[in-house]
């Protein structure tokens, strides 16, 4: 049985989706506040900073990263993550609210449908 997510990184970067990613994030903060989880955001100030960021970060006691943008924002929090340890990287979401989100899209997700996305990583199954 999986193991249920209690507290959530969130990256995400502002600027996906021509702004859109900005306008989407107090929906998708209220829906993790009325779920009761408990979540860490960080949002992009330039390209590069969610890697460098993340790289640096601590990440013991997150039970799930979650990239919340485009497919450039997956990029740098997999490039963030693989800093890290095999062993101390905490499972991957996404949340398709990008321009482009080839990936996402290539997994079945459709852009802009955070709730749904949100719903498969709730489930915690990898």
């Amino acid at each position: 049985m999986p193991k249920p997510l209690k507290n959530i990184l969130l990256l995400i970067n502002p600027h996906a989706g021509g702004g859109r990613a900005a306008q989407q994030l107090p929906g998708i903060t209220r829906d993790l506040d009325q779920r009761g989880l408990r979540y860490e955001v960080f949002s992009s100030t330039a390209t590069g900073s969610i890697r460098h960021w993340l790289a640096a970060k601590e990440l013991t006691g997150f039970d799930a990263v979650v990239a919340a943008g485009g497919d450039g924002t997956l990029f740098e929090v997999v490039n963030g993550l693989m800093a890290h340890p095999e062993d101390s990287r905490p499972p991957l979401g996404l949340l398709p609210i990008g321009t482009g989100n080839a990936f996402s899209r290539d997994l079945g997700l459709q852009a802009g449908d955070w709730q749904a996305a949100l719903e498969l990583i709730l489930k915690a199954e990898t």
